[in-house]
């Protein structure tokens, strides 16, 4: 069940901050985590070219393989 922090604090499951007035559920064991994670950097990232693993650029083309 959620609810809204009154203090500011830490997520116990990706351990990124949330600040007072964010949606958070509590865990066994005590501790706190947000109702919906932010996404992490790893999330963020572009996919990788399948033939030299490199990031892709937004063109989705991968300039060392084409």
């Amino acid at each position: 069940m959620t609810f809204t922090a009154s203090y500011a604090g830490t997520c116990v499951s990706c351990g990124g901050r949330f600040g007072a007035g964010a949606e958070i559920e509590g865990v066994g064991g005590g501790g706190f985590v947000h109702a919906v994670c932010p996404p992490s950097a790893i999330d963020r990232q572009r996919p990788a070219c399948p033939t030299c693993f490199l990031e892709l650029p937004a063109s989705g083309v991968c300039g060392e393989c084409s």
